[in-house]
Parts: structure tokens; C-alpha cells; sequence
């Protein structure tokens, strides 16, 4: 079925932003309701570091079924989440339910039979936010914000802080995922990284499993933005990232309508990712898609692989770059 999402899941989310897919089914889905995931928690006592985004989902269709999502202390209503109104084909559709404190995601089988090979994708985001959006959002200020704060100079008259209220307030903070892709990431994709193409990959039996790794080249990070396989709905696909062992899984039944087009994802590497495919014999169509990125001084820092400089990286940590 794939890997569930969890607590660990949030501690290995390691490079500022990341994205997974994960994969429930295919299973009978039983009369009633059906726990996918809650998590609470995450969080240090001391304030928040980490968000999370329940992106899309992506479901069976049927009239009887609805999904149900809850992100702190709010919950999808009574007319969201119904499978039949979900596109077709195992589509994603866009949710963006954001928690910094409980985020579930529940199955309602209303439709009083069980229902065979019940299908369910969904989209996790682990962000590890600025202290701007922090502030946007109302969760406070951390420690290691106000540690950064003080490493800044005043301007202007104005404190540190005073500034990114100022520029909150006239609305250039904070700066959004998408700005950071415009600026930090897409003039530095150098190519595609050349083994995270559609490939073939042979299982030598049923009980066997086939592997191979992308190193990344000193300077550079690798970002794995799809996974697919054609058509293969007994296969299981995983991916260890870096130390991470495992750390995306899916099922090739996932990907196995809507042309099977891969699952979307974001999930950076500093050193290498390694694709195992296992749960039949066989020559399979595996669909990796990504890109190679030279790292620059400043996406170093946002991907936490460099703390340096002191002032730079406060910046960072505080959203002004």
C-alpha cells in the first residue's frame, strides 16, 4: 500500500520544503470510518518550526464515500470531500489544508457495504517556514527567530523586527514557495538529471527486487519531482533519499488510470537517491522525473546544507531572502 504518513516522516523532512505522495490502497474499504493518518505534535514546546500542507488528494470515485480532513481545530464540511466529486482517473485535487499542531485525514464509508479496491493518493508538504510567515500566521516568534533577529542591523530607525512588520504590513513579506522557485531554484537547473528519465527496470523473480542509485555531483542537489510505473498494480516502489531509507514509497496501482501519469512530488537530495522496485518478476516502465540544480550560496542556506554566513543565514531563517 505504501508508506504512511507520520511523525518520522516529519523529522526526515530535512531540506527546508518537501513534498511526497503516499498511497492507501488498493483495499477493501470497510462500512464506517477509516483512520489514514493524524498526526499531532510535531512541534516544539517552545513554538513553531514546521508546517504541514495536506496538498491534494486523489480517490476511487463513489457516490458513498467521502474524505474528511481536520487541521487544527478546523475540518473539511459536510458537502467536501465526496470521492464522486473528485476528478477521474486517480487526478489530484488541490485541498491545501495547512496545521502546525493536528493534521488527519479520514476515509467515511457511508455507502453500507464494504467496497473492493478502494484507491487513495494524497500529498503531503513538511515546510520548514521563516519567522515572516510565523508572524503572518500569528504562531510567534522562536527562539532560533529571535537569535537571528539579533544578528541583523538596524535600518532606518526601524528594529530588525520593526523592519519585517513594515514589510509584512505593505505586503513584500513573506516571500511565497512560488517567488522561491522563480528565484532560488529555476535559474539554477542546469539539466535534467540524467537517470531521472522513464527507464526500464527487470525483477529476476516474483520474490526479488531491482535497484539503482543517482549520486549527486559535489555542488549540486537533485530534486525528485514525479514517480510513476506503468500500469503495474502489483509492483511497490521505493526510494531511499540520502540516509533516509524508504523514504517515499508507492504502489504502482496508484499510478495505474489518468494514462498512468506520475505522482508529483519535491524531495531534494545532497548526495544520492536509490529506486527499488519489488513485488513482481518482470521489466517494468518506472517513470522518475527531476532536475539537477547547482547550488548557490543562498540555496545552500534555505536547504540547510550551510550555516554560514552568520547573517546571510539569518535572513533566511527570518524571510528576508
Amino acid at each position: 500500500m505504501g508508506a504512511v504518513f507520520d511523525r518520522d516522516q516529519i523529522s526526515r523532512a530535512r531540506y527546508g520544503r518537501e513534498t511526497l505522495p503516499y498511497t492507501w490502497g488498493p483495499a477493501s474499504l470497510p462500512v464506517g470510518q477509516t483512520t489514514v493518518f493524524d498526526v499531532a505534535g510535531w512541534n516544539p514546546a517552545d513554538g513553531v518550526e514546521k508546517v504541514l500542507i495536506l496538498e491534494a488528494v486523489a480517490a476511487t470515485q463513489n457516490s458513498g464515500v467521502q474524505l474528511v480532513w481536520s487541521y487544527d481545530g478546523q475540518q473539511s464540511d459536510i458537502a467536501q470531500g465526496w470521492t464522486d466529486a473528485l476528478r477521474s482517473g486517480l487526478r489530484p485535487n488541490p485541498v491545501g489544508a495547512w496545521a502546525a499542531n493536528r493534521l488527519a485525514l479520514t476515509i467515511n464509508n457511508q455507502s453500507g457495504s464494504p467496497i473492493a479496491n478502494f484507491q487513495l493518493n494524497y500529498w503531503v508538504t513538511v515546510w520548514s517556514i521563516p519567522a515572516a510567515y510565523r508572524l503572518l500566521l500569528g504562531y510567534g516568534l522562536t527562539p532560533s527567530d529571535q537569535r537571528a533577529l539579533a544578528q541583523l542591523p538596524q535600518q532606518d530607525g526601524l528594529s530588525p523586527l520593526q523592519q519585517v512588520q513594515s514589510l509584512l504590513q505593505k505586503g513584500t513579506l513573506p516571500i511565497s514557495w512560488e517567488r522561491q522557485i522563480d528565484s532560488l531554484w529555476r535559474n539554477r537547473r542546469v539539466a535534467p538529471a540524467s537517470a531521472l528519465v522513464p527507464r526500464h527496470i527487470t525483477t529476476p523473480g516474483p520474490t526479488t527486487s531491482a535497484s539503482f542509485s543517482v549520486r549527486v555531483p559535489q555542488g549540486y542537489v537533485l530534486v525528485l519531482e514525479a514517480l510513476g510505473v506503468e500500469g503495474q498494480p502489483a509492483v511497490q516502489i521505493a526510494v531511499d533519499r540520502d540516509q533516509d531509507q524508504g523514504y517515499v514509497q508507492i504502489n504502482g496501482a496508484a499510478v495505474a488510470q489518468a494514462n498512468d501519469a506520475p505522482l508529483f512530488a519535491w524531495v531534494p537530495a545532497a548526495d544520492h537517491l536509490t529506486f527499488t522496485v519489488s513485488g513482481a518478476q518482470g521489466t517494468f516502465a518506472l517513470r522518475p522525473e527531476g532536475g539537477l540544480y547547482r547550488l548557490s550560496d543562498l540555496l545552500a542556506l534555505h536547504l540547510s546544507l550551510r550555516s554560514s554566513p552568520a547573517q546571510a543565514a539569518a535572513k533566511v531563517q527570518v524571510g528576508l531572502q
